[in-house]
């Protein structure tokens, strides 16, 4: 990419009045006279050169007497140097004799860092050179030195360093060079430009600042350089305009073409009062033809700014230009920002830049807003910190410095083949929107997320260039939605597991490119092992040491895998027995792994868990991605999730075929059990959400639906999301219970889950979880003899009893906490053995307290807690007269129904489930009619109060 700087120019057209001094000169007299001071000197075959240390002070390069040149007809110093330092002004001193006065004589020359030869001119005539009005003018110039200073002209050398003299000469005027660039790089030095007609021009932080007045026709006019106009047809000028005048012209003189003379403008429209920099490109023979390139050399350019409103003239304002280019490209040029001691130049690009610039980093700086650039280099030893911001690019990064962006967003949105360079770095986000691409070849890790909207992003298998997901306690990062692009190469991915010594469901995110063994258990590295990384890996036992399992005092196999085609659920783990030296996973492929923590961990005495992170390397697999398991009718099925992505199982389920879509198994390793998710109830339950986590596996459950599709889990990308927040997918249940048991230490062991609405059914449908045993204490619905984790169910009615089992409990002390809501009838809790009901609050969880004690067999008796709906107060009034009143037909297809066994006179009232009293009849019979004939179809609560005894009772019309 063009680079913009201030072109070094290496000769000069001499006068014949001219007097040089040419180093070195002849042997005897290599310094011409010239001698160094407070440095050391020497000469090879094109130079003097000066050398000093820090303490040598203010080094000099002078000639004492005897220089004889001319002031008269020479008023202009051409030197020739190489900077080999970092001081920034050579101090000019002569004696102050052009007036016959006495006395030194200083002039300022900035100077520049190079690493090649350069020519600078200083005009000597406001320095008291040579005064022709004086009485007796000195002619003479005999004496004349160069100080060398750091920055400001009174400050001495802070460092050490060397100046290369080629030639200082003393010349007439400043010769007409022919330039094609100007970049306003030096403080002062405004290129050859002033401003006439009303305005003026000065340089300072890399712009050069035009200032006119309004009623003018201001002139930005070039008085040094020519432009080589057969050669350069375009100008290219960057400016932010401060003013309202919408039009730049450039102005020029033919002498050459017909009909001589006359001025030529071409022009360009440029934007009034805005605040960002813009680059306008001037075609130069527009209006004029070929009178631009006939003149060959154009010496006498000069820009002018109108208002096209305001009679041509200027408005008055300022125009900051940082850079003028004539070149023959209609396109304009790349720009370069850059930030080097402490500033950027020539200006910030936060908000300047655009994606066709590019910024290079030459200190350490930080970013305060999002940057637009093409190229972004940061250079050797240099710092980046990008912070919260994005930053867009359309061409390379390259970071031989360092790169700080964690919390940034890169957006790579080039149109030619994007490459990343140089040192490893940490990024939050990546967006790759390039159809040609783009290549890692350098280490990028990546803490959030991954877009692939467009373009194909290609990584490498070994360092440098390889990308990892990062994984932490509670964030891991992912891969987008992918719109329409690709992995092309291996990704290293890591997921956390915090310490707990327990089983995981876990998955192979990606294809593995190596094994079980290189990647899990880190190629059998153990603690002082070469290589060995802490808090990464695992051990696996159960196998030989050949076959690279881990040896531990028992052998007991880690790594179990399921066969989904099981007959007998009981026997349906398998054990792993495949050599891990050997085995590679497939994206998705489900295991069961004990993870007691990283390598360090003792397999043959006790110990405590360590944090650690499962590392797999391989391919991502993007696209459609079904799971169809040999099955039957009924069974659990375990699978993975294939995505380095959070999946919304709720939108896997739904696209599947034959599976069970109200609920799916996940494993709680803090419970050591199963946690049944239901859907309908949504949100989070037991820490398991409706998300599947990238690396996690877990169940859901066959459910033929008649036709001649085999079971099938589709997993598609557009079930990918990176959100935390779940939402219901079915409509919530009029009511629901939620029971969760608790051990003495308040840890949740299981939980269950009653949906009611009128629609429910007490039967075993698709809409009811089977339970799904852990290893520790298990709570289950018992419902038409099965054990249930999610129970849906019509709505309750009085004196209705749902049985809960008990299993694997423990000597000790427990507890319920029971939420319940949207009930029109009293639910409570009873325990059998101690006779007790606890009413549950419907505003508030209900806690409930017991002990067990496994001694005895009722205390520990599964069937000991049921659940009980009643409208007379439990454990007080339990009569005969509530169990004896029947309601027949129930369910109605007809006009009425007949109330049986009731007993004295009566009050039956009918409510809907809007909580409205629909009928009251007063009754003294013991049976009666109810004539049901304005009652629409749908589900009535049904109530008969009489003396001291009371029921309710659930009425479907159909």
């Amino acid at each position: 990419m063009k680079k913009l700087l201030l072109i070094p120019f290496l000769f000069s057209l001499m006068i014949a009045t001219a007097q040089s001094f040419d180093f070195p000169g002849p042997a005897g007299n290599e310094g011409l006279g010239w001698s160094k001071a407070q440095s050391s000197e020497s000469f090879d075959a094109t130079s003097a050169i000066i050398t000093w240390t820090a303490s040598q002070g203010s080094p000099k390069w002078r000639i004492i007497s005897g220089a004889g040149i001319d002031a008269s007809t020479n008023m202009v110093l051409e030197v020739v140097l190489k900077n080999n330092s970092s001081a920034t002004t050579l101090r000019v001193k002569h004696a102050n004799q052009s007036d016959g006065g006495s006395g030194n004589r200083f002039t300022n020359l900035p100077i520049e860092a190079n690493s090649d030869f350069k020519t600078y001119y200083l005009d000597l005539t406001d320095a008291k050179w040579y005064d022709a009005t004086a009485t007796t003018p000195v002619t003479i110039q005999d004496a004349f030195e160069f100080i060398v200073r750091q920055s400001a002209p009174n400050t001495n050398m802070a460092s050490a360093g060397s100046i290369e003299f080629d030639k200082i000469s003393f010349i007439d005027a400043i010769p007409a060079l022919q330039r094609t660039d100007y970049s306003f790089q030096v403080n002062a030095d405004s290129e050859g430009f002033s401003g006439v007609s009303g305005s003026s021009a000065a340089v300072a932080n890399g712009l050069l600042t035009w200032t006119f007045s309004n009623n003018t026709v201001p002139k930005l006019e070039q008085g040094i350089y020519g432009i080589d106009a057969a050669s350069n047809r375009y100008m290219h000028i960057r400016l932010k305009n401060n003013s309202n005048d919408d039009e730049l012209r450039v102005s020029f003189a033919n002498t050459t073409g017909t009909p001589p003379p006359n001025r030529w403008y071409p022009s360009a429209t440029i934007s009034g009062m805005d605040t960002n920099y813009k680059t306008y490109t001037v075609d130069m023979t527009d209006g004029g033809s070929t009178t631009w390139t006939a003149e060959g050399v154009v010496t006498d350019l000069d820009l002018r700014v109108r208002s096209t409103t305001n009679s041509n003239q200027s408005t008055g304002g300022t125009i900051d230009i940082e850079y003028i280019l004539f070149d023959n490209n209609a396109a304009a040029p790349d720009f370069s920002y850059t930030y080097s001691a402490g500033a950027w130049l020539p200006s910030d690009p936060q908000g300047n830049s655009t994606t066709s610039d590019n910024v290079t980093v030459d200190d350490n700086t930080s970013l305060t807003g999002d940057l637009d650039c093409n190229d972004l280099t940061i250079t050797t030893g240099n710092e980046l910190t990008a912070g919260s911001n994005t930053v867009n690019l359309a061409g390379d990064l390259i970071n031989n410095g360092v790169l700080n962006a964690v919390g940034s967003v890169f957006n790579f949105a080039g149109t030619t083949v994007q490459d990343v360079t140089g040192n490893a770095f940490s990024v939050e986000d990546v967006l790759l929107n390039n159809s040609l691409g783009m290549t890692l070849n350098a280490d990028v890790n990546l803490e959030g997320k991954l877009t692939l909207t467009n373009g194909q992003l290609t990584t490498q298998s070994a360092s440098p260039g390889v990308l990892t997901f990062k994984s932490s306690n509670g964030k891991t990062a992912i891969v987008d939605e992918v719109v329409s692009g690709s992995i092309d190469g291996e990704v290293t991915i890591e997921q956390f597991y915090p310490a707990n010594r327990a089983f995981r469901f876990v998955s192979s995110p990606v294809n593995m490119t190596g094994t079980l063994f290189t990647d899990w258990q880190q190629a059998g590295l153990n603690p002082g092992d070469a290589g060995y990384v802490a808090n990464e890996g695992t051990q696996i036992t159960g196998g030989t040491s050949g076959d690279g399992y881990d040896q531990s005092t028992t052998n007991n196999a880690s790594l179990f895998g399921f066969n989904n085609a099981y007959t007998d659920i009981n026997n349906s783990w398998t054990t792993f027995s495949a050599p891990t030296n050997t085995t590679s996973l497939n994206a998705g492929d489900a295991m069961r792994l004990f993870v007691r923590g990283d390598r360090s961990v003792s397999l043959t005495a006790a110990a405590t868990a360590t944090d650690t992170k499962l590392v797999t390397r391989g391919t991502i697999v993007t696209g459609p991605q079904p799971f169809a398991p040999t099955t039957v009718d009924g069974n659990f099925i375990f699978t993975g999730n294939p995505y380095q992505a959070q999946v919304d199982l709720n939108a896997v389920l739904t696209s599947s075929e034959d599976i069970n879509t109200s609920v799916y198994y996940a494993w709680n390793p803090t419970m050591n059990n199963y946690v049944g998710y239901s859907f309908a109830t949504g949100g989070v339950q037991s820490d398991v959400s409706q998300f599947i986590q990238p690396g996690q596996s877990f169940f859901v459950l066959v459910a033929d639906d008649g036709d001649a599709n085999p079971p099938s889990v589709n997993f598609t990308e557009s079930a990918k999301s990176d959100a935390t927040a779940t939402t219901a997918t079915y409509s919530l249940p009029q009511a629901f219970l939620t029971m969760t048991l608790e051990n003495n230490l308040n840890v949740s062991k299981d939980r269950v889950t009653l949906l009611f609405n009128d629609n429910g059914d007490n039967t075993i449908t698709g809409k009811d979880a089977p339970k799904f045993k852990g290893e520790d204490e298990q709570l289950m619905v018992l419902t038409s003899g099965a054990q249930l984790t999610i129970d849906d169910r019509s709505t309750p009615v009085n004196q209705e009893m749902i049985a809960l089992q008990l299993e694997n409990l423990v000597t000790g002390n427990y507890q319920f906490t029971v939420n319940a809501s949207g009930f029109t009838i009293p639910a409570y809790i009873e325990d059998q053995f101690t006779g007790q009901f606890t009413q549950l609050d419907a505003s508030n969880p209900t806690i409930i307290p017991f002990s067990v004690d496994t001694a005895n067999a009722a205390s520990n008796n599964v069937d000991r807690f049921r659940i009980r709906f009643s409208n007379t107060t439990l454990g007080l009034n339990d009569s005969a007269f509530a169990k004896a009143i029947s309601l027949y037909p129930n369910p109605s297809n007809g006009n009425e129904v007949t109330l049986n066994n009731l007993s004295g006179d009566s009050i039956v009232s009918i409510v809907n489930l809007l909580g409205q009293t629909v009928m009251t009849q007063n009754v003294s019979s013991e049976q009666v009619r109810l004539d049901l004939s304005d009652l629409n179809k749908g589900t009535y609560i049904v109530t008969i109060n009489s003396q001291e005894n009371n029921q309710t009772l659930k009425l479907i019309l159909n």
